[in-house]
């Protein structure tokens, strides 16, 4: 917790009107982060990137926003992993599990702006589509902060397991896009 301790520092110096949390894996360290949050005495708001698979640990989604509810969140959600579809699709399972608990905190969904069907009932979310990343050398597109990086090859560094086979040229010249796809 000492971590999002420090972090908050500059949020408190800056007299901000509510906390946002995002982009958890894994609903014990969202917990973590709302348990810090709580002691700015701010609303908060705390999403994770899960799908109907749940956490990468395997927590379904109801208990993630229960949990999160419990721990002092206003406002719980999905965020950043599955297109609009899966994302509500996610939101009804949290929104339903929240109402059998009793809770009324208010619901947020954040999705990416592509589809991801094919990658429903992973809870690695858009990562292990075949385009990840989005943004590289080899497809014409080059993200501010583009020099930090040396495209496909900076991938050999990965901490995603999945990534290690996108190292080399041949992958992404030989990609079929997501539009090309049959099981998309």
């Amino acid at each position: 917790m000492g971590e999002f301790m420090k972090q908050m520092e500059v949020f408190k110096e800056k007299k901000i009107d509510f906390l946002l949390g995002e982009f958890f894996g894994y609903v014990e360290e969202a917990e973590w982060a709302i348990e810090a949050m709580k002691t700015m005495h701010l609303p908060i708001a705390c999403s994770m990137r899960v799908g109907p698979a749940g956490d990468l640990s395997g927590v379904t989604p109801q208990e993630c926003a229960i949990r999160m509810a419990q721990a002092g969140a206003d406002v719980v959600g999905v965020n950043c992993n599955y297109d609009p579809f899966i994302s509500l699709e996610t939101l009804e399972m949290m929104k339903i599990a929240l109402k059998e608990a009793g809770s009324d905190v208010y619901l947020m969904v954040q999705p990416v702006g592509w589809h991801t069907q094919e990658i429903r009932d992973d809870e690695r979310g858009y990562t292990v589509l075949p385009e990840y990343p989005l943004l590289a050398v080899e497809r014409g597109v080059r993200p501010p902060g583009k020099d930090k990086h040396g495209g496909y090859e900076s991938m050999k560094k990965s901490s995603l397991d999945n990534q290690t086979d996108r190292c080399t040229r041949e992958y992404w010249e030989n990609l079929t896009p997501a539009t090309g796809r049959k099981n998309v």
